[in-house]
């Protein structure tokens, strides 16, 4: 399929989306957000994609968002402005946060502003090391706006996520492999054969545990940040189908785990007639059955996505078979 805003390339199971509006160095106008949508949603759908590599045409990898027709222009078209927020935080924060596909980003050049929102979301990020990366919103009097400053600010070190938000000074590949913004920065001959070698190591692993890798470190950044509650009960966005996820709590061991309270034991005997029933043991660190893996593996790739309550609840579960003798 063509798109207006990019050049799609797909060869030995490694796709490469190319922002391709060279005479705006890659800046993002909302037709670019749809094309982005759509693009996404197909490379999730086809099967031969192992890997997905991103980058930019010419000597810009992306300059962020177009001022004039993302801002200026929609400014009197509330709708149309909408329409084009809601495609951009569509495909950044869910279909390339959460592709189940290992994502790549080559930057090859000018990266600024609403740009490292999606470097940050992508797996991995190779930089050339004459690329200049930076955050110049506040020199024109606004703060980074759309998720990029809590985003640089939980990738980097304080006072470098400070550096760069407060001062708008620009940096290079080089330093931004240095303050760890991107794996790894190259020569600019050398960034497409980098990527490629990437790629290929990434393309021969196992596709499946690949994407369980992904998703489960995607879940566990907020395991036990958000999820703190003693009781937490799938939301109304689950379907009314799929069983509640059962209560769970953050217990205070060594590694502060997540541990399930076991509340019935077919196997343990009954009490007594006239006795009453012990308490139910606690079981820490419980491993994972073949059976529930089984079934909660395949449903936790489809929930992650639209349930976070259930999502924490399989990282729980995953969490806690860090100490049995079950591997996975």
């Amino acid at each position: 399929m063509a798109y207006e805003t990019l050049l799609i390339e797909s060869k030995d199971q490694i796709t490469t989306i190319t922002l391709n509006r060279l005479k705006s160095k890659n800046a993002m106008n909302p037709q670019m957000h749809f094309d982005m949508c759509d693009a996404l949603a197909a490379v999730e759908r086809d099967d031969e994609c192992r890997v997905l590599v991103i980058t930019g045409a010419g000597d810009s990898f992306c300059a962020g968002m177009d001022v004039k027709e993302y801002f200026y222009d929609t400014e009197e078209k509330p709708a149309e402005r909408a329409a084009a927020r809601k495609a951009a935080f569509e495909w950044m924060f869910k279909r390339l946060r959460l592709l189940p596909k290992p994502t790549i980003a080559a930057v090859n050049g000018w990266c600024f502003g609403g740009a490292l929102a999606w470097l940050a979301v992508c797996d991995f990020a190779v930089a050339s090391e004459t690329a200049t990366i930076g955050l110049s919103e506040v020199n024109w009097g606004i703060i980074p706006a759309g998720g990029v400053t809590k985003l640089v600010s939980s990738m980097l070190a304080p006072r470098d996520a400070l550096y760069m938000i407060m001062t708008g000074r620009p940096i290079n590949g080089k330093q931004a492999a240095e303050m760890r913004l991107v794996n790894s920065a190259v020569p600019p001959e050398k960034l497409a054969e980098a990527v490629l070698d990437l790629a290929e190591e990434l393309k021969k692993k196992n596709p499946t545990v690949l994407a369980y890798c992904k998703e489960v470190f995607r879940v566990d950044q907020n395991l036990m940040r958000l999820e703190k509650r003693p009781g937490i009960k799938a939301s109304s966005n689950s379907s009314k189908n799929e069983p509640s996820v059962p209560d769970w709590k953050p217990t205070s061991g060594k590694n502060n785990v997540a541990s399930h309270a076991v509340t019935h034991d077919p196997v343990a005997p009954q009490p007594k007639a006239g006795r009453s029933p012990a308490k139910a043991p606690r079981r820490k660190g419980r491993a994972l059955s073949f059976r529930t893996k089984r079934e909660i593996f395949p449903r936790s790739l489809a929930f992650a996505r639209n349930d976070r309550h259930w999502a924490c609840h399989l990282a729980s579960l995953l969490l806690s078979g860090r100490k049995s003798k079950e591997t996975y």
